[in-house]
């Protein structure tokens, strides 16, 4: 316990913005742009793809929202959607369902990095060693631990 401690002392010195609220709007533009984009071919746009689309994009950012509300209380969590935003987000678009797919992997390493943690699988400099190289893609933080 004194180790997770110590460990999200040590996030929170490499996070500095813990108290900002990251996690986006659900903007209808990004979606239609990125779906327009996706759904025409030479001038035409594909109707049923568009469609498909949307709604494809419109439920990503659902569960996105779910794995937000369930985390966010984590110290680092903001940064962790700062970094997957910039993994998602295309001439200024929001891919919510590459978001949320981003999100969804970053929330499962997190749980796997508190498992690790727990079971002292790891120890605090290996830690440390890979936070300070990887942070905040806590997904690569827990695959060079166990790498």
């Amino acid at each position: 316990m004194k180790f997770i401690i110590k460990f999200l002392i040590f996030i929170l010195f490499i996070s500095p913005s813990f108290a900002e609220d990251t996690f986006p709007e659900n903007n209808p533009n990004h979606t239609t742009q990125i779906c327009k984009d996706a759904s025409t071919k030479r001038g035409v746009l594909d109707e049923k793809k568009f469609g498909w689309c949307i709604d494809d994009k419109n439920k990503g950012y659902e569960l996105a929202e779910v794995i937000y509300n369930e985390f966010k209380s984590e110290p680092y969590f903001n940064e962790v959607i700062t970094y997957v935003l910039s993994e998602t987000t295309k001439r200024g678009n929001i891919d919510y369902q590459h978001f949320y797919y981003e999100l969804e992997k970053q929330k499962e390493a997190i749980l796997d990095l508190k498992y690790l943690i727990k079971e002292k699988k790891v120890n605090e400099s290996q830690v440390n060693k890979c936070s300070k190289e990887e942070f905040p893609n806590i997904w690569a933080i827990v695959y060079c631990l166990e790498g």
